[in-house]
């Protein structure tokens, strides 16, 4: 389905109409609203873990487009998706095009947002969708929903919960800040742009969490044809935290710092978001400013688009952490650390870990060191066992890259002060790999570091090696029983280059650690 015939029907139907409230823009508030459900809605200024509803919705048209329509819930007929990446605080619920009954299972503790009628504008759309800039943006979204108050009888739409009515909710319409889609291989937009500017306005609600048990929430939209949804939610223990547990001193962006004792050295840590599944990041490297930059610059986003944590700490003398009084060190250093701040009681691990090129060998080590904290592997274009000689033998005699194990920066004299030639030739595969969902991520274009660094010259067999590279990915992957994938719309950041792809394949895993069954063949 195109994104265009999508968001039609969702302008004409008011899809992303998950249920749960009516709007009644003619009725003073208040007015034959039930007072069982009406105090089941929290009022349109109130915070959820820090976020207000404008955040909210964001992070609902988030989650919708990270997911690929073969997952995506507002295709579900039966409410098998509706629990696919959610996670944290709040759970999110999804509108269809035609009459629908799904039956979803809801933590106890977890609030519900409920999308009533609402526009997205993104910078990779088509008209009436797009827009340049933020103002652009924002105008697009407004503008949508101004068109769509005008077109219909708003008054006459419907909510019940647990047979009870909810309207007169004429307060609850909330526009968002500028904020990043994060898109799939297979998204609804039908773009190949991983990622993407967005803007959206709209009506939604805030349902505070139900009581333990079944309740039934109803939503019909009168238009051209009257959709109906009605979902069966079955209330009970299960894996979203409530909001006071998973962010108890969060900052108002959303973002929570701690200081980990490691061997008398204090390690930065930070996360951003909430949940019950972490995914902390090992980066790539040597790097000044430690992995928490990227939980500062993207961690809200990124958390919002996984549905969990999203962590990273600084490695030894980067970022705000102390150096090593060893002075240089090699990945079996860094290993050692990464073990203690996955054992850190603020984590609450075990958590799944991301490791990207050199931070996925500082993983792989971590692994075989102590693999009790990790409940899931991604390694994104990662070094492996036996790629620094691979590198090396490689090389034209007398070249520069001959000579790559006495180079100066890469034995020590660097941001890190890291052994990059002593730590790789430390890499090796786990003896034994836990039952775990492990991903095995390689480049689909350009070439592998360092090359891929810019300091490979002329004279360097770079096809040669590639083809090395890609070999010891699959035989990584082969070593740790893991789903192999190449990334073939990106280089070797990965990350950086295909967001969405990354997205969708954590969001895998954490379904695969929901459902192991799901991961026990690995893919070809």
């Amino acid at each position: 389905m195109s994104r265009l015939t999508f968001i039609s029907a969702l302008i004409v139907l008011f899809a992303l109409n998950a249920f749960g409230a009516g709007l009644a823009r003619t009725q003073t508030p208040g007015a034959d609203a039930t007072p069982i459900a009406e105090n089941l809605v929290l009022p349109p200024d109130a915070e959820v873990a820090g976020s207000g509803l404008g955040e909210w919705s964001a992070r609902s048209w988030q989650y919708f487009f990270s997911l690929p329509q073969a997952v995506n819930p507002y295709f579900d007929e039966t409410g098998e998706w509706c629990g696919y990446g959610q996670s944290g605080p709040v759970f999110m619920l999804a509108g269809a095009d035609h009459d629908v009954t799904r039956s979803c299972v809801v933590p106890v503790g977890a609030h519900v947002f409920v999308p009533i009628i609402g526009s997205e504008c993104s910078t990779v759309e088509p008209e009436p969708f797009f827009g340049s800039d933020e103002a652009a943006l924002k105008k697009c979204a407004s503008g949508n929903v101004d068109e769509a108050e005008g077109a219909f009888d708003m008054s006459a739409m419907q909510v019940l919960i647990d047979g009870q009515a909810v309207d007169n909710l004429s307060a609850y319409r909330a526009a968002t800040p500028l904020f990043t889609l994060w898109l799939p291989p297979d998204n609804l937009l039908d773009t190949s742009q991983p990622a993407a500017d967005a803007a959206a306005d709209g009506y939604q609600i805030m349902v505070a969490p139900l009581s333990e048990g079944e309740h039934t929430l109803t939503f019909s939209v009168p238009g051209p044809q009257t959709v109906t949804i009605t979902y069966h939610l079955i209330v009970t223990s299960g894996r979203v935290a409530a909001a006071e547990a998973a962010s108890p001193v969060a900052t108002p962006a959303g973002i929570e710092e701690w200081t980990v004792q490691v061997d008398g050295r204090a390690i930065h840590l930070a996360c951003a978001g909430t949940g019950d599944k972490t995914l902390l990041v090992e980066v790539g490297g040597p790097r000044s400013d430690g992995g928490t930059a990227d939980v500062m610059s993207v961690g809200p986003d990124v958390s919002a688009a996984i549905g969990a944590r999203f962590c990273s700490y600084d490695r030894a003398g980067s970022g705000a952490s102390d150096p090593d009084p060893k002075g240089t060190r090699d990945i079996e250093d860094m290993a050692h650390d990464l073990v203690a701040v996955l054992a850190a009681p603020e984590l609450k691990c075990p958590c799944v870990v991301a490791g990207v090129s050199m931070g996925g060998g500082i993983a792989l080590s971590a692994l075989g060191m102590d693999p009790s904290n990790v409940s899931g592997l991604v390694l994104l274009d990662s070094v492996y066992p036996g790629m620094i000689d691979e590198f090396i033998a490689l090389a034209p005699e007398g070249s520069a890259e001959a000579n790559f194990a006495s180079d100066p920066d890469e034995t020590g004299d660097n941001e890190e002060n890291f052994d990059a030639i002593t730590g790789f030739r430390q890499l090796a595969y786990p003896e034994t790999v836990p039952n775990i969902p492990i991903a095995v991520v390689s480049h689909g274009q350009g070439t592998p570091p360092p090359c891929a660094f810019g300091v490979c010259t002329e004279s360097y067999p770079v096809d040669a090696y590639e083809a090395k590279w890609q070999a010891g990915e699959r035989a990584l992957a082969d070593a740790l029983g893991a789903h192999f994938v190449v990334a073939e719309n990106a280089g070797h950041s990965i990350a950086d280059d295909d967001p969405g792809f990354v997205i969708g394949l954590v969001l895998e895993v954490f379904a695969a650690i929901d459902d192991p069954a799901a991961w026990a063949t690995p893919a070809p």
